[in-house]
């Protein structure tokens, strides 16, 4: 395949994913406000739980459906366990200097239980699969071939990571359709990118989805856990 068409088939992918990424957390504001008016006075941590394995189920189930009839792989396994442990303690560790930088800055969190199982039970769910098997699997098989460009001898760069992480910083912006307002903290847009790059490689050197929502987990509930600690204090 030419490498003009190539380029162009994975812009309108990504162009595509960007919309259906849209839409989908759209729908998800509309389905957490449904469920709020559903269950009223219900805890944030467990509407947030609920809300986060509606949104599993949504993308998961289409996505295994395509990994068995069309044999793409979604990273619905878990392999590589020792590679994992590099980019365990690479989130570990960016999550604890983040933990740092907010406390710095005054963050102070009331020790919270649900908090801290949503944190890492559930926050990578649904999201580890939208924003990060689902682009890279797509990105790469719009492109015809892995999403790398070579710098020299020994250095590469997967523009098809950088491309789900730019997504997954913007899904961190807060809008309606329908409604005037955007909200985003400039720390978390950073935060958000730099973990999608992360993670991107892990699921590239690990191929499982699995160990991408784990770490996920992890590193949300650092960010969270510390500055509750500190807080103690």
């Amino acid at each position: 395949m030419a490498i003009t068409k190539r380029i162009l088939r994975f812009i309108a992918m990504a162009l595509g994913l960007l919309i259906f990424q849209v839409l989908f957390y759209q729908l998800s504001i509309v389905l957490i406000q449904s469920i709020g008016r559903i269950i009223p006075n219900i805890p944030n941590d467990y509407l947030l739980m609920i809300h986060h394995t509606i949104e599993f189920v949504l993308v998961f189930i289409p996505t295994f459906i395509l990994h068995k009839l069309k044999k793409m792989d979604f990273g619905y396994h878990i392999n590589e366990i020792r590679k994992a442990f590099l980019f365990l303690a690479i989130s570990s560790g960016f999550g604890v200097i983040v933990s740092i930088y907010t406390i710095i800055n005054g963050a102070r969190y009331d020790f919270s239980g649900s908090t801290i199982i949503f944190q890492l039970f559930f926050s990578g769910l649904g999201e580890e699969i939208l924003y990060r098997s689902l682009p890279l699997v797509l990105l790469t098989f719009a492109y015809g071939k892995e999403t790398i460009i070579k710098i020299g001898k020994n250095i590469s760069i997967d523009f098809g990571i950088i491309v789900s992480a730019l997504f997954f910083s913007l899904a961190h912006i807060s809008f309606q359709f329908g409604y005037s307002g955007v909200s985003f903290s400039y720390l978390q847009l950073f935060c958000s990118f730099v973990c999608g790059i992360i993670f991107g490689y892990a699921y590239k050197r690990t191929n499982s989805i699995w160990i991408c929502m784990g770490l996920h987990g992890i590193y949300n509930l650092i960010v969270v856990l510390i500055p509750m600690i500190a807080s103690i204090f």
